[in-house]
């Protein structure tokens, strides 16, 4: 099985810790609604095509590996860029295309 057990989640907050977890929108659903007080922050790149200069670039993926995660990608930033967001599955939103401006904790609050 993959993901993070209730118990170990239920132990971070016990010890007064904050967990965070780097899930998808699938597994952002799931979460909250076991824990709906839950901030989110969707991560995402300026484009599609800049994510896939990003994933070329590192040389990890084969053809068929990086277009499986550039059509998971579309989706997700659809899901992760809905205006009207019927779930409110996203509570803040990052643009990852300045890592400086990234890494200062510039947001969008929603």
């Amino acid at each position: 099985m993959y993901g993070t057990a209730k118990s170990q989640i239920n132990s971070i907050r016990e010890n007064k810790m904050i967990p965070l977890l780097d899930i998808d929108i699938q597994g952002t659903k799931k979460f909250l609604k076991s824990y709906p007080e839950t901030n989110t922050l969707f991560i995402l790149p300026p484009s599609v095509a800049s994510l896939e200069l990003r994933l070329r670039a590192r040389g990890t993926e084969t053809e068929e590996t990086l277009n499986t995660r550039i059509g998971n990608a579309k989706s997700e930033l659809e899901a992760g860029t809905e205006k009207n967001d019927p779930e409110c599955l996203i509570g803040y939103r990052l643009i990852n295309s300045d890592l400086s401006r990234a890494k200062s904790g510039f947001f969008e609050n929603l």
